[in-house]
């Protein structure tokens, strides 16, 4: 094998016989965080929001405190006030950029380079917000009480209740343990939220590592073989979900299924320019699920009442590309520049199932 090199002046040039550039680049839109995340525009860089009391819409203690007698006075509405609490955001900016010589980009053949490390800056922007969310989105402190080990949700004997033990057999230990877990989760979610946020509008975040151990249980065969579409999950022929490379269909148990892919690399470029090895993984754990709710699209109204648990707020750039050519020293320079925080901002309408792996 040939031994990698970076772009300079002179080995830029690609063979004309062949004209063709490989490359490991991922489309910013591919990543799976666009499908559970909402993104919100706010006005400043510090972000107010308030959290509103979730229980005095639907707090009825007796009938009696409202009854209104004739004759008598109107009853006083002093203790129906709703409490609310602000939380604070400050929403921080990061630069992802490269530098490369006016001589080198001209002397390209076959290949655009800077069309291939804008792509590469902008993979790279992505890749760290799905690793922040994916970071806050897995810690138990995020989540107050909505957060359970998935033996705890299914109800199984300790060492039987794990998702890779899941069982299609009524007289099993394990039997459906996955369909447990899950229905208890989106009962809790229910419930905290008073209702607010239904199954509809729920979804699943798993690791390929726990899709496929999923996958391989006969909770999950015994599911797929009464599905109308099974034969076109099996065969990977079902063009609505990017779920069958793992086994599993576009929906389970009411809940549609986003197994988290995006990649990490985790040190630093070697001398030899040769591929990270050990330190090459896929972002999401594979011990934990993530049930959460995105109400509407990917984009929110920032101010408006949310129910979606997962929010990146941005202010003034959301992954903008700002280029300069520097002629003095001969160089062209690009960014991208990203302007964002992270927030579970509802915990109430989501669940962290933790746990799933024996």
């Amino acid at each position: 094998m040939v031994t990698p090199r970076y772009l300079s002046a002179t080995n830029g040039f690609i063979p004309e016989a062949t004209g063709q550039a490989i490359a490991y680049v991922r489309d910013p839109n591919k990543f799976k965080i666009n499908q559970y995340v909402q993104l919100i525009r706010a006005p400043k860089p510090i972000v107010l929001y308030a959290e509103l009391d979730p229980d005095q819409p639907v707090r009825v203690v007796t009938d009696q405190e409202f009854a209104w007698e004739d004759g008598d006075p109107r009853p006083r509405g002093n203790n129906n006030m709703g409490n609310f609490k602000w939380t604070e955001v400050r929403v921080f900016r990061r630069n992802y950029g490269y530098t490369v010589g006016h001589q080198a980009i001209e002397a390209a053949e076959g290949w655009n380079p800077k069309a291939f490390f804008n792509a590469t800056i902008l993979s790279q922007a992505m890749t760290n917000v799905t690793a922040r969310f994916v970071s806050l989105m897995e810690n138990t402190a995020n989540w107050g009480s909505n957060f359970a080990t998935a033996i705890a949700l299914n109800g199984a004997t300790a060492g039987n209740g794990f998702w890779s033990q899941a069982s299609n057999d009524p007289t099993s230990a394990s039997f459906l343990n996955i369909k447990k877990s899950i229905l208890k989760a989106v009962e809790n979610i229910v419930l905290a939220t008073n209702g607010m946020v239904v199954m509809e509008d729920l979804k699943l975040v798993i690791s390929p590592g726990l899709a496929i151990a999923m996958s391989e249980t006969s909770e999950i065969h015994s599911y797929l073989e009464k599905q109308e579409r099974s034969l076109e999950v099996i065969e990977g022929l079902n063009p609505n979900t990017g779920n069958d490379q793992w086994g599993l269909p576009s929906r389970l148990y009411g809940l549609p299924v986003v197994v988290e892919n995006a990649v990490h690399v985790t040190e630093r470029k070697n001398s030899a320019g040769t591929p990270a090895t050990t330190n090459r993984t896929f972002i999401k754990s594979d011990n934990s699920a993530v049930i959460c709710s995105r109400v509407g699209g990917l984009e929110g109204l920032y101010g408006a009442p949310s129910f979606s648990t997962l929010q990146r707020y941005y202010y003034l750039y959301d992954m903008a590309i700002e280029a300069f050519d520097n002629p003095k020293d001969k160089l062209f320079e690009s960014n991208v520049v990203d302007q964002f925080k992270e927030v579970l901002a509802a915990n109430r309408a989501g669940y962290l199932i933790t746990n799933t792996l024996s």
